[in-house]
């Protein structure tokens, strides 16, 4: 594009002379690196071709040769253009069967769209109205570039009202339960930590989610930790948000929970309550419990019962002393029958019906 090239020319010149005359490939990545330095010009034609690049793999030369394979393991089905087969790649780019050019460029893809929703066509097209609304009753600041509009749809993710759009951010959602480098900032405020506290662990598939969670009380990086904080908050709202739990926990789904609705947690509950039945994986079982749920399901077990007990035991220590045995006794079956009770009740409300039929999958299933 002659035109394009004359509006970057400087910009070239400036942030990308080690790569001038080098091919206009080298050159467009590099420009692309560096979106917000540039010049006005020269920024309004590199998003719109980046933009371009993520609507329709064929646009993108990296990502249609360096997946070739893997999209027609993974999304042969899938209709070029409108972002989908970008997309299907981008959800299983942490499989053991992605190659690694492919897992590069799908790597590069996700960095890219992280800068805003102009690279992501699904929030383009779905979530305008959304946004919109937010941005006018105060909820969002009216900013652009960094992902500035991708934190408000996510942080806000209970707001959105169009179906459509939900759907879409929450996918955005599970890419950044999957892999932090998805999250606008995040790469860049953790970098220090993970290299102190995750050597050798490599990134994607939540690893160094895992990795910053089991060692939070040694982040050093406020903005750091409270991201993380923030992206685990985020898995305890839904199923498909979840990265660990949606990528071990599709046979229980629909085992153990097929009539489970949608929304509120519902179904991370369901999963949670049948965790220790059989035919229920060790891969599905560990991401429920490393994903620390705090569902009024998880909270009302027998043992959080039993905390509240505490008080009441240290303000009657002489009547304990003469009666002890007997309170206890009594305290412990109440204590049960209202844990039953309430957890009942609970399932009764969430689910609408009194129990799950429970469906251990046949040796042939599996």
């Amino acid at each position: 594009d002659p035109l394009a090239k004359l509006a970057c020319a400087k910009d070239v010149a400036t942030l990308c002379s080690s790569e001038k005359d080098k091919g206009s490939g080298l050159e467009q990545t590099c420009l692309q690196r560096n979106i917000q330095k540039l010049s006005d010009a020269c920024r309004k034609k590199q998003m719109f071709y980046m933009g371009l690049g993520s609507s329709d793999i064929r646009i993108s030369a990296d990502l249609s040769k360096a997946c070739a394979s893997a999209q027609k393991t993974f999304c042969s089905d899938e209709h070029e253009g409108g972002g989908r087969v970008i997309l299907c790649l981008l959800d299983n780019m942490h499989h053991k069967e992605i190659e690694p050019s492919c897992r590069k460029a799908l790597v590069a893809e996700q960095q890219k769209r992280r800068q805003g929703i102009e690279f992501n066509p699904a929030l383009m097209n779905n979530c305008q109205k959304d946004i919109d609304a937010l941005e006018k009753n105060g909820t969002c600041k009216q900013a652009h570039g960094g992902g500035t509009r991708i934190e408000c749809l996510t942080r806000n993710a209970d707001k959105i009202k169009d179906p459509s759009c939900h759907a879409s951010v929450e996918r955005v959602m599970r890419f950044q339960s999957a892999d932090l480098r998805a999250k606008p900032g995040m790469e860049t405020a953790c970098k220090q930590d993970i290299e102190r506290l995750c050597k050798g662990i490599d990134a994607g598939a939540g690893r160094w989610h895992s990795c910053l969670r089991n060692n939070i009380s040694a982040v050093q990086s406020p903005e750091c930790k409270a991201m993380v904080e923030e992206v685990k908050k985020q898995d305890q709202t839904s199923f498909y948000v979840n990265y660990d739990v949606h990528t071990h926990c599709a046979s229980e789904r629909t085992a153990f929970c097929k009539d489970a609705t949608v929304g509120r947690a519902r179904v991370l509950d369901c999963l949670y309550f049948h965790k220790s039945e059989e035919g229920f994986s060790n891969g599905c079982y560990f991401a429920v419990m490393s994903s620390a749920l705090t569902s009024k399901l998880a909270k009302s077990t027998l043992g959080e019962k039993l905390k509240g007990m505490r008080g009441w035991l240290d303000g009657h220590r002489g009547t304990v002393e003469k009666w002890g045995g007997i309170i206890i006794a009594v305290a412990v079956c109440t204590s049960a029958i209202s844990a039953f009770g309430f957890s009942y009740w609970l399932l009764k409300k969430k689910f609408k019906k009194l129990g799950y039929s429970v469906t251990v999958p046949s040796a042939s299933e599996e």
